[in-house]
């Protein structure tokens, strides 16, 4: 967007950047956002690795998760190669060979996930992804419906009557699930009507086989991935503000703001990597705009 000059004068804009107008600024952007900072966390029944099982004792002592554990082990045959020499006049020769097989055995473990109660309340089904005023805006594509001219529907036939192909189906178009906008403060579920596809009956395991209870935990193997809440990062104090009348007069300005990670929930401590209450630095770069004001174009660590 070209900001002139004339706008910025005669449109009553914001004056030069500020203290407060960048923490305003900085505040509207989705990163800082009460239900941005997300990640995926499976429930159901999966297998678990040695890290996943810490953080699901960490996430049960929290009250966030119940689970239970299966181990099992898999019987793995390794397969080596074993030559066969001969020997003539001293000197030795590979004449063949033959595949040595043994049984190794893999452990496994199995487990099963539930969200408690309270570990339901830090599922964030639409997390904020982008700015609340873009956001609002975009709403209007919820009830959007492609409306094509009836001469889209025209097809040509000649191909397949001069060379004899013969006319594939049509194919019906799905029709498009709607879904909400969250903004920066809300979050808004999203009613899913799915059709659901019979279940794949499990391959029947033999009882003599070798590994035929960790074949049986394969075949129950069904999880759900879901967001959860880490917590939020906040502004804690502007620096460094720098807006002279030249970068005025060209809508730019800069300023370095300090920031840290807080409002942690058990998910953020076990499953994310944020240091709570750690101050970090980053300088930004400012664009005033004629509708929206001071608006962060830019911004790097440090």
């Amino acid at each position: 967007m070209i900001l002139l000059l004339a706008g910025v004068a005669s449109c009553g804009q914001d004056g030069p950047l500020s203290k407060s107008s960048a923490k305003k600024a900085l505040e509207r952007e989705a990163f800082f956002a009460k239900d941005s900072q997300v990640q995926e966390f499976m429930t159901g029944f999966y297998e678990a690795s040695p890290e996943v099982m810490d953080q699901l004792a960490r996430l049960k002592a929290a009250g966030m998760v119940t689970y239970t554990a299966e181990g099992v082990m898999e019987i793995v045959k390794d397969r080596k190669w074993v030559p066969h020499y001969s020997y003539f006049w001293g000197t030795r020769y590979q004449s063949g060979g033959h595949y040595s097989y043994t049984d190794r055995e893999v452990p496994h473990v199995f487990v099963n996930v539930t969200l408690t109660e309270e570990g339901k309340k830090f599922v964030i089904e639409h997390p904020t992804e982008m700015r609340k005023d873009y956001a609002e805006l975009l709403k209007h594509n919820e009830d959007y419906k492609e409306n094509l001219p009836e001469y889209m529907n025209v097809t040509d036939n000649t191909y397949n009557t001069l060379t004899g192909k013969k006319e594939e189906p049509k194919q019906e178009q799905p029709e498009a699930v709607e879904e909400t906008v969250a903004d920066s403060d809300t979050v808004v579920a999203v009613e899913e009507v799915v059709e659901e596809e019979p279940a794949e009956e499990a391959p029947a395991v033999d009882p003599k086989d070798k590994n035929a209870k960790y074949k049986s935990l394969l075949n129950r193997v069904k999880s759900t991935t879901v967001k959860v809440l880490l917590g939020r990062y906040k502004v804690v104090k502007v620096m460094d503000v720098c807006c002279t009348e030249d970068m005025y007069k060209a809508g730019a300005a800069t300023c370095t703001v300090i920031y840290t990670f807080t409002d942690a929930t058990p998910f953020g401590y076990v499953l994310g990597d944020n240091k709570p209450d750690y101050y970090l630095v980053r300088n930004c770069a400012f664009r005033l705009y004629q509708d929206t004001g001071w608006t962060l174009s830019e911004a790097s660590e440090d």
